[in-house]
């Protein structure tokens, strides 16, 4: 197994993607009081995230990369892609501006983050 370099392009997606999702989840929570981490924000609204448990390992992973644990490639390619279907998921539940930024800054295969 290769171990995953925490500056590497994938682990910057899955950093950027995780970051994105958590300002889609603020945006569409009025509570304030639930703006506790990325965590509470899916729990929140985890009806709208089909792949629910691929997301909680992403946010995992997430984890892992921001404190230097250890991780494989396999997982940080698991944990992009289920970040990626997570951010397109909650798209719609956003404001139109922001769903035009993300969308722009994803360029239009989805595979560059916003910055």
């Amino acid at each position: 197994m290769s171990k995953a370099d925490p500056t590497s392009p994938g682990c910057q997606a899955v950093l950027q993607l995780a970051g994105d999702l958590e300002q889609c989840l603020k945006a569409i929570t009025p509570d304030k009081r639930d703006h506790r981490g990325l965590k509470t924000l899916i729990e929140k609204h985890i009806d709208k995230f089909p792949n629910a448990a691929e997301l909680d390992e992403a946010r995992i992973i997430r984890n892992c990369i921001a404190h230097r644990d250890p991780i494989t490639d396999a997982q940080v390619q698991r944990a992009e892609a289920a970040l990626e279907e997570a951010v397109d998921d909650i798209l719609p539940y956003c404001p139109e501006a922001l769903q035009q930024r993300l969308r722009m800054g994803r360029g239009e295969g989805g595979h560059e983050c916003a910055t």
